[in-house]
């Protein structure tokens, strides 16, 4: 390979990378990615003095770093006033045009992550900064170089000030805290702290590991002429940063109501957290002229979606136990309404988390339901305790077969193949889209098979009967063709 050539290969890699992390649209297999990758890697190490400033190996670090220095912003990072209500942002959105008129207010999703602001130099990524107390934060620019969505260099030569959120998926997240739970360690109560915590890892090599995300809502420190928000934001998307694809101009309260309306409505689809949306004044000199109190700006204002964390009771503690025998405690709380949901059940993922957090039978506790995402206990008020609270004892048997559990600490483990409960489940997850995605065998349907004694594994699913199906409650003869088709 030739420098020529070197330099050519990472090019294509930046280009491979920004169709995968920014685009969501790969254009290379993760095969071809890696033999390029190689053999840049090669070259590099052949050429040390030719290594280019964002070549994509330069986003990992080898060695663990002892602490984070401090650093200070060019431009102050604000905090926004938060508003709750059609009243609230009536009084806000007023409060603005009475003094200047029609103006046009730019909408954004508030994405639920760690802030950080990135100071690119000369079109290079040259520090990256925690928001801290908005004016000194934490230095983490080698971490911030792990994260493939936040580009190395972009076509501007200015100093300039990038600002967004890093989040994590929610796929993600529950992949991190499923190999927290296999380690032993203690789990991270939703994204948005499993974002700071991986932002602030003084090994890159996790935060590299986390799949943290970058997405920009604003400029800091700049000298651009650019008069509008919106083509301000416009301009950052086209410098090779991630566009939430949901923002929009309002003109009025109601329309930002309306939009505010859609918003909540596509805030599940989302596949990061967002806990609200983002109202600003388009225009930059409006911005200017209506300035800062001490704690924001008064161009701008988070448009709070509802609480998804309640205080409920603990009344009881259930045993679950899936396909490969990990028995899991699941809390029955007291039923309460979470956003026009009534959630009764929680999560707890296993005995070692439950005596961490020290949860007992009728603690006040705080649920959070986030999306698609299963409803977790994130707190225990402990102040409130009666003293009249049980401790959760861990269970011997298994609930389900009685057969002697196996105790491995985090986990603990129904050994018995022939355990009803792991028979089910193992036929509901062959079932399930992930595997063969047959239309029409539910939950209900595998367990009423099983407990019709027609359904003993899965193989059993290929020699079912209409003449079996139509002697189940429920079954009629369309149903049951529906479903023989659907297996066959």
């Amino acid at each position: 390979m030739t420098q020529t050539d070197y330099k050519t290969a990472v090019e294509q890699l930046k280009k491979y990378s920004y169709h995968y992390y920014v685009l969501d649209d790969p254009i290379t297999t993760d095969e071809e990615y890696d033999i390029l990758y190689h053999k840049v890697v090669a070259y590099e190490q052949e050429h040390p003095s030719e290594i280019v400033s964002d070549s994509p190996t330069q986003r990992v670090g080898d060695v663990p770093q002892d602490k984070f220095d401090k650093a200070r912003h060019l431009v102050r990072m604000w905090s926004l006033e938060d508003l709750f209500d059609r009243e609230e942002l009536e009084t806000w959105v007023n409060r603005i045009t009475k003094v200047y008129g029609d103006v046009r207010f730019y909408c954004e999703p508030k994405f639920d992550g760690a802030s950080l602001n990135l100071i690119y130099d000369n079109g290079i990524l040259v520090q990256a900064i925690t928001r801290g107390d908005g004016a000194l934060g934490e230095d983490v620019t080698q971490n911030a170089k792990t994260i493939q969505s936040i580009p190395l260099s972009i076509g501007y030569k200015e100093r300039i000030e990038i600002r967004g959120e890093v989040v994590i998926f929610k796929e993600d997240f529950e992949k991190i805290n499923e190999e927290r739970l296999k380690n032993g360690e203690s789990l991270f109560a939703n994204p948005r702290n499993a974002a700071a915590g991986s932002l602030r890892q003084l090994d890159t090599r996790i935060t590299a590991s986390r799949r943290l995300v970058f997405m920009p809502y604003g400029i800091g420190a700049n000298t651009l002429e650019i008069k509008n928000l919106s083509e301000r934001m416009e301009w950052v998307y086209g410098l090779g940063f991630r566009n939430p694809h949901m923002t929009h101009l309002c003109e009025s309260a109601d329309q930002i109501e309306t939009f505010y309306h859609e918003m909540r409505v596509e805030r599940d689809n989302f596949a990061m957290l967002l806990d609200g949306m983002v109202i600003k004044v388009d225009s930059i000199a409006v911005q200017d002229e209506l300035g800062y109190t001490v704690k924001n700006p008064r161009w701008a204002a988070a448009y709070k979606f509802p609480a998804i964390e309640k205080l409920t009771t603990l009344r009881e503690v259930i045993m679950q136990v899936g396909r490969s025998g990990v028995v899991t405690p699941v809390a029955i709380v007291e039923p309460v309404d979470i956003e026009g949901v009534t959630v009764e059940r929680s999560t707890l993922h296993n005995f070692d988390e439950i005596e961490r957090k020290d949860i007992r039978i009728g603690d006040k506790v705080i649920i959070l339901r986030s999306g698609d995402v299963i409803p977790k206990i994130v707190k225990v008020i402990t102040a409130e305790r009666t003293g009249n609270e049980q401790s959760i004892p861990r269970p011997k048997q298994c609930p389900v077969c009685g057969s002697e559990l196996l105790d491995e600490g985090a986990l603990i483990k129904c050994q018995n193949l022939s355990c009803e409960a792991r028979v089910v489940n193992s036929i509901i997850y062959f079932a399930s889209k992930q595997c063969l995605n047959i239309d029409g065998l539910g939950d209900k349907i595998v367990e009423a098979l099983h407990s019709a004694g027609m359904v003993h594994e899965v193989g059993d699913l290929f020699d079912l009967t209409m003449e079996q199906l139509l002697s189940l409650e429920g079954f009629k003869e369309k149903k049951s063709r529906n479903l023989l088709d659907a297996i066959s």
